[in-house]
């Protein structure tokens, strides 16, 4: 079975979904301030770990369900061994993903498919994609909205070979997987007890959508409670913070329109490396 993906741009949001019990995936690997280790990969997944932090709650937070955000279309997918999800080509946008667990055969075009696993992201570009599941799979889809696009290509990158950049004590992660293009496309995890700062992206549009976390997000003058599935927008110039619950590890896809801010990760990372 296939089914076929694209959606339309309306502002929207979604709510917290569920949270069913199921078997956990682990993060990309970092190191962090001592704290219990996280359970071991389930079978057959890259052996990935999150040193310190308590482990995300991915598998049984999937929401982000055709969440609509302005300029981007965030949604989950759960695919059972065999099922396909195939990418509609298109001049106005960019399709990204990220596989959370399995492993899935890619396929652009008419090209030889390739495999793909957990902590892999793609970025298609102009190309029309499959997505087959050769085991039971998970994944994150962005449909990013923009100007037509001239480059036609489809690339992955395996986040696992990616150092994750570290900040806040060893308490703070993140992986860049794609730096240009319409938007950057990465990962974030942080303990429980860390929040951000209130801060602004003159030039750049801040998309989030949250796996894992609750706490309380500041946008501008408003303030609202937020949880797993949530996709969150932050405007060119607005400034935002988020003060968390306390209560579980901050999971998330992040994406920049235009790419830009992703960059301040690696300051971060240095001067946490440099020390004081």
């Amino acid at each position: 079975m296939t089914r076929w993906m694209l959606g339309s741009f309306l502002l929207a949001a979604c709510g917290p979904p569920p949270h069913p019990e199921a078997s956990e995936p682990t993060a990309p690997a970092a190191t962090a301030a001592p704290a219990p280790a996280p359970p071991a990969a389930p079978s057959g997944e890259a052996p990935l770990s999150h040193e310190g932090l308590p482990p995300p709650r991915v598998a049984a937070t999937m929401g982000l369900t055709e969440a609509t955000a302005g300029p981007v279309i965030m949604s989950t997918d759960a695919l059972a061994e065999g099922e396909s999800v195939a990418l509609a080509p298109s001049p106005d946008h960019e399709h990204l993903v990220l596989v959370l667990t399995g492993e899935l055969e890619l396929a652009p075009g008419d090209a030889p498919g390739a495999l793909v696993r957990a902590w892999h992201v793609a970025r298609a570009r102009g190309v029309p994609v499959v997505l087959r599941a050769v085991k039971p799979s998970r994944l994150v889809t962005a449909f990013v909205d923009g100007e037509p696009i001239t480059k036609r290509d489809v690339e992955v990158i395996n986040l696992v070979e990616r150092e994750p950049l570290t900040w806040a004590g060893g308490k703070a992660h993140a992986w860049l997987g794609f730096e240009d293009g319409r938007a950057s496309f990465g990962l974030l995890l942080s303990h429980p007890d860390v929040g951000v700062p209130r801060h602004a992206h003159e030039d750049s549009t801040e998309v989030v959508g949250l796996l894992s976390g609750e706490g309380i997000m500041g946008i501008g003058d408003e303030s609202r409670e937020v949880a797993s599935g949530d996709v969150l927008v932050m405007p060119k110039g607005v400034e935002h913070d988020y003060t968390p619950a306390g209560t579980e590890t901050l999971f998330a896809v992040q994406l920049y329109l235009p790419p830009g801010p992703e960059q301040r990760f690696k300051d971060l990372a240095k001067k946490e490396a440099d020390g004081p």
